[in-house]
């Protein structure tokens, strides 16, 4: 909230109390508020603008770092039980091979 406060120009109990009466939108992202800001200028083409803490931030990369360890483990294990597979089917078809010889 504290970064939202900032942009507007209006402290971070004014950004509260702009959620608690509806003029603005925010929402709980794990243990960070996400708020959206309407649109400051006509130059930003009309989008609203998202602020999110530096904590939600940190705690994201914290949490990607952690999703893309996990992948990385699971899929080096579904690879070495894929050699595996391709080795007993090698070694099934080879045998078919030879007792069709």
């Amino acid at each position: 909230m504290p970064e939202a406060a900032r942009l507007p120009g209006i402290s971070e109990r004014g950004v509260r109390d702009k959620i608690a009466r509806g003029q603005l939108r925010a929402a709980k992202d794990g243990r960070a508020w996400v708020v959206i800001l309407p649109p400051l200028t006509s130059a930003n083409g009309g989008s609203d603008a998202v602020v999110r803490g530096s904590a939600a931030v940190v705690d994201a990369a914290d949490e990607l770092a952690r999703v893309e360890r996990a992948v990385v483990a699971t899929a080096t294990r579904y690879m070495g039980d894929l050699r595996v597979m391709l080795g007993e089917l090698r070694e099934v078809y080879e045998g078919r091979i030879r007792a069709a010889d």
